[in-house]
């Protein structure tokens, strides 16, 4: 005959265990308070590590609940021969949003108890990863949108890859961009940290060579080998290119956000491209001329309305037609891309150059009145006869004349502005050139 079981609550019946909460609450949160308001539950607040240490060895808590742990905090108390479940709140975590209110209603059993917490602990996760997803996609698009402000092709790739590795890399990750912007064109490559000093792809590991290239123009494709991420990017005007970060932890999940990235960085390239097409000078690098004009009449108005003056120059290269006579066209191309880059590489900040057509090159110099307009055109002109380039193994070398005119508010007719700088180039020209005339001086 088998033996009757003792009821529960009778004198031999094994007696039932509360469940068992270990809280480390060293900012004093009122989760705690809450957890020793429980009935059916032995709680324990602890305000240091050591402490709850010690108590976890003693008195084998069920759970513990940490409330806005540090790393340090985390590494101690996670180890692989832990015990118990553990349910972190940060500060963005309530007891509502966190799930931990279903108990109020009861007095549950340890298990369910238990339950309730580890469903509280996944639902933070999942909070946790929302919230990073959102900053990131956040950061991406803040990022994207300033790349939409620069239109040099070169500071969107620079600012590029300085983003990316900002939000999507570990710290201290070599990355490298690399872009061909146009059909034809070269490719060049933008790099950080080990690839810093990079210029072609000879400079580049074989292995990181050929994964960019496995990558080039799959806009928004995300492939990942090891700790390795590549992404490739494309846009509009024939603009193709791969994003390489050596070392990413981002998860997965987070390949949608990066391919958005790729996407919107190609766009960003591709507007930059285009805005260089349409006002640049392929040649010279300078303003194109219709660009140039629209420039010179924006700073007239604002001198005007500021009672601030502009003054022009008018260059022209001396002779340039026995440049071309003896030197042919393209000895002529090597000296306008020279005399360009000169100009680019010598005028202060705010002013700018355009090229007007042919041998003739305009310069515009915001806030400056005549006396200021000779000394730049007097430095330019030394400049320029200083030059010495090589063409087909022959020497290169020009002169240039110099006309220089000056607009006072409230003068703002850019017409009439570069009629008297041009008047004042004919006299340069007339005068023996290499020179400069002030018009009206």
């Amino acid at each position: 005959m088998t033996p009757a079981r003792p009821k529960e609550g009778s004198p031999s019946a094994p007696p039932k265990r509360a469940a068992r909460v270990a809280l480390l609450d060293v900012a004093d949160s009122p989760v705690g308070r809450w957890l020793l308001a429980l009935r059916d539950l032995e709680a324990r607040v602890l305000l240091t590590v050591p402490g709850l240490e010690a108590l976890r060895a003693e008195w084998a808590p069920d759970v513990l609940v940490l409330v806005r742990p540090t790393a340090e905090t985390l590494r101690a108390l996670l180890r692989p021969d832990a015990s118990g479940e553990v349910v972190l709140l940060t500060d963005d975590d309530t007891l509502d949003s966190a799930g931990v209110h279903a108990v109020l209603a009861g007095s549950p059993p340890p298990n369910a108890l238990r339950c309730t917490l580890l469903a509280a602990a996944r639902h933070h996760q999942e909070h946790q990863a929302l919230r990073a997803t959102e900053l990131l996609q956040a950061r991406l698009l803040g990022l994207a949108s300033q790349l939409g402000a620069l239109s040099s092709p070169e500071a969107v790739a620079e600012r590029a890859l300085e983003g990316a590795l900002d939000a999507l890399a570990a710290p201290g990750t070599g990355a490298l961009l690399a872009v061909r912007a146009g059909s034809g064109a070269p490719l060049t490559l933008t790099g950080s940290g080990r690839f810093s000093r990079v210029e072609t792809e000879l400079d580049v590991p074989a292995e990181v060579v050929e994964q960019l290239h496995a990558a080039i123009g799959l806009g928004g494709q995300v492939a990942r080998d090891g700790l390795a991420l590549t992404i490739g990017l494309s846009g509009t005007a024939e603009v193709a290119g791969a994003l390489y970060l050596e070392r990413s932890e981002l998860p997965p999940s987070a390949h949608d956000l990066c391919a958005m990235f790729a996407r919107l960085v190609g766009q960003a390239i591709s507007n930059a491209v285009l805005f260089r097409q349409s006002t640049v000078d392929a040649l010279t690098g300078l303003y194109s001329r219709e660009f140039g004009l629209h420039r010179l009449n924006q700073t007239l108005a604002l001198g005007a309305r500021h009672g601030q003056a502009t003054s022009v120059l008018v260059l022209d290269v001396d002779h340039f037609k026995r440049v071309n006579d003896t030197h042919g066209h393209a000895g002529g191309d090597v000296v306008l891309t020279a005399l360009g880059a000169l100009l680019l590489d010598s005028l202060r900040a705010g002013d700018f150059a355009t090229r007007l057509g042919g041998e003739e090159l305009l310069v515009v110099l915001p806030h400056t009145e005549e006396a200021g307009a000779m000394i730049v055109g007097e430095r330019l002109r030394r400049l320029v006869a200083s030059w010495r380039g090589q063409h087909a193994g022959e020497e290169l070398q020009i002169t240039v004349s110099i006309g220089v005119a000056c607009a006072y508010p409230p003068e703002r007719l850019a017409h009439e502005l570069l009629g008297r700088a041009d008047d004042a180039l004919y006299a340069a020209k007339g005068g023996g050139r290499n020179r400069v005339v002030c018009a009206g001086g």
